[in-house]
């Protein structure tokens, strides 16, 4: 094997440990992580081009093929990095930034120290990171239009005689000049009922809580 040859594999293997190493420890990724993804992918197919060339090789059908399965090969994954960072950089605007037009919506905040736990096509989830009772969770919905269409906050309270309690709510933007709309919906055990703010509100002083609202 050639220095080229093993230079060009050296390439390709530093490329992909480094795609997987960033992939799984830092997110969202930025614009130049893209940038470093795509001319990766230009790189080695530029790369395998210029060397098929500068080669004698009595067939050209083995270097159409190849050049055609790795133009397949960059073009999904090419597309799909850009469709992840464009979602990414999407669900990351409503992430803690947001927290002031929350809080003028009164719509519970994402508070100090918590972690964002789920991040999916269009929705993330952020937790706090120790238990008891308080606020624990938050679901954020997008759309395709990277606008917030809603989102859900859940409350545990302390359980009354061994049963559960749990206030949960939910909170819908309104689109153009329409009204947000929020739900309180107090859960003991297996029931469900809907109450107001004010209902959750005492529920939440009784128990000393902080609304986060």
């Amino acid at each position: 094997m050639k220095k080229k040859e093993i230079a060009f594999l050296c390439f390709i293997a530093l490329y992909i440990a480094s795609e997987i190493y960033v992939s799984n420890n830092f997110k969202p990724h930025s614009g130049y992580w893209l940038a470093f993804q795509l001319s990766g992918l230009l790189v080695m197919l530029l790369v395998y081009i210029f060397t098929r060339i500068f080669q004698r090789e009595s067939s050209k059908w083995p270097f159409w093929g190849i050049l055609c399965l790795w133009s397949l090969y960059a073009g999904y994954f090419g597309y799909r990095d850009i469709m992840k960072y464009k979602n990414d950089a999407c669900i990351n605007k409503f992430g803690r930034e947001f927290n002031k037009i929350r809080h003028s919506h009164g719509v519970p905040v994402i508070p100090t120290g918590w972690d964002e736990s789920f991040m999916g096509t269009g929705s993330a989830e952020w937790k706090r990171k120790d238990g008891g009772i308080g606020h624990r969770q938050k679901y954020i919905r997008v759309d395709s239009a990277c606008t917030v269409s809603y989102e859900d906050d859940d409350y545990d309270l302390k359980p009354n005689k061994g049963v559960s309690r749990s206030v949960s709510i939910t909170t819908r933007y309104a689109k153009r000049r329409g009204k947000d709309t929020t739900s309180f919906d107090y859960e003991v055990g297996d029931s469900t009922r809907t109450i107001s703010r004010q209902q959750a509100d005492s529920l939440f002083a009784a128990e000393k809580i902080k609304k986060d609202y």
